[in-house]
């Protein structure tokens, strides 16, 4: 409304305890029950599948190319010049 000043609530020592208490009460919960739902955790965790294939494909790749790395420094060292 027109002419109206907004007002920040005082914050008290007692009163940042009782929130960091009503949190500890109600987020382990709230893991819980996102935990214990298969629906839910299978769409919490399919970017995560998605995100741990794809690094395994590229640590394959790296693998592939270290291997043929050091088959060249082989070949390189045995073969005369």
């Amino acid at each position: 409304m027109p002419g109206e000043v907004a007002r920040v609530a005082a914050i008290s020592p007692g009163g940042v305890r009782a929130l960091f208490e009503f949190r500890m009460l109600l987020e382990p919960e709230a893991a819980a029950s996102v935990a214990t739902s298969r629906a839910a955790r299978e769409e919490l965790l399919t970017p995560f599948w998605e995100l741990l294939e794809q690094l395994n494909e590229f640590a394959s790749s790296f693998r592939a190319l270290a291997l043929a790395e050091q088959e060249r420094a082989y070949q390189g060292f045995y073969e005369p010049e």
